[in-house]
């Protein structure tokens, strides 16, 4: 049994070897081979027991930065690998997905902007979760998970994030590389938003039906319906923000001085909130332990809100 184990972690160890490499055609062969030996594995109820922990060794957040302007081949290669996994752990696979970080990536890489990975998203998920009941529990998983979704995008490699954003003034690529990442989380939400039927509530004077079109349309529009007057609600109101750890991101001084120079970075941003604080319930936002509303956060709320607001009354 032990020798069974060593070689299994072997062969793990080669996949996740290519998975690193920098050339595509490597990639895509070290993911097509890492499936198959999820496939393997998860056959075997003795080997099963050790893929989470094999599992957790795979950083996806870095090789999600690395590969997401690569070739769609590896992206497809990978979403195939994670969801053979789920598929194959059942509920242990949900949770693994969320311990390490892989569970946003999966659905950065699965609802892509493109119309047919939407569809194939909903396939991916039928596939993966073969019962209504399966598929109803992940996606309860991921409504109570949307708080933690938020703050894994926006957060998404801290490190560097953080770098990025505090990079020198022509340093442009790197700037490029962080309105890439937002603007595809905001495009991963939106049609996430749209696989699961969620539609936002539809702003004053517009019928339900467009409200269930395409989300982006909806939140740009509910925005400037609430720009208007002082007296106009805000769609999603309170729900706009109510965790100070999401919203502390939103204001910090050093994105907010960005902001200007990038005017798809705004759009991600503004887009995000809406479309997470619509189609995730409040409590989502809510730090453990504590009240869903902050009377301290209420400053950053109206500032994050002005913030929002502005380019449209502009």
């Amino acid at each position: 049994n032990n020798q069974g184990t060593n070689t299994n972690s072997h062969e793990f160890e080669l996949c996740l070897k290519a998975i690193g490499k920098k050339d595509d055609a490597t990639r895509v062969s070290g993911w097509t081979k890492m499936g198959e030996f999820f496939t393997k594995t998860c056959a075997d109820d003795s080997a099963k027991q050790s893929l989470p922990l094999l599992f957790e060794q795979i950083n996806f957040q870095k090789i999600w930065l690395e590969v997401a302007p690569a070739d769609s081949r590896v992206r497809v290669s990978m979403t195939n690998a994670i969801a053979v996994f789920v598929e194959g752990m059942g509920k242990q696979g949900a949770k693994s997905l969320f311990q390490n970080g892989a569970g946003i990536v999966w659905f950065l890489l699965l609802f892509d902007e493109t119309k047919a990975v939407v569809l194939n998203a909903k396939q991916n998920l039928n596939k993966c979760f073969t019962t209504v009941e399966k598929r109803r529990a992940f996606i309860d998983l991921c409504r109570k998970k949307g708080g933690d979704f938020l703050r894994m995008v926006l957060n998404f490699d801290s490190g560097k994030l953080a770098e990025y954003l505090s990079c020198k003034k022509d340093d442009s690529l790197h700037l490029e590389r962080i309105d890439f990442v937002l603007a595809n989380a905001v495009k991963a939400f939106t049609n996430f938003a749209q696989v699961l039927d969620v539609a936002p509530p539809s702003p004053p004077g517009q019928s339900s039906q467009s409200a269930a079109s395409v989300v982006p349309a909806t939140s740009s529009s509910s925005l400037k319906a609430g720009a208007g007057s002082p007296s106009a609600p805000v769609p999603t109101n309170k729900r706009l923000l109510t965790a100070r750890s999401s919203s502390d991101w939103f204001l910090t001084s050093n994105l907010l001085s960005k902001m200007d120079k990038l005017p798809r970075l705004r759009e991600a941003v503004k887009l995000a909130v809406l479309v997470l604080a619509t189609n995730f319930p409040e409590q989502t936002y809510a730090p453990p332990g504590e009240d869903s509303d902050f009377p301290a956060a209420d400053e950053e709320r109206k500032t994050l809100r002005k913030m929002l607001l502005q380019d449209d009354r502009a």
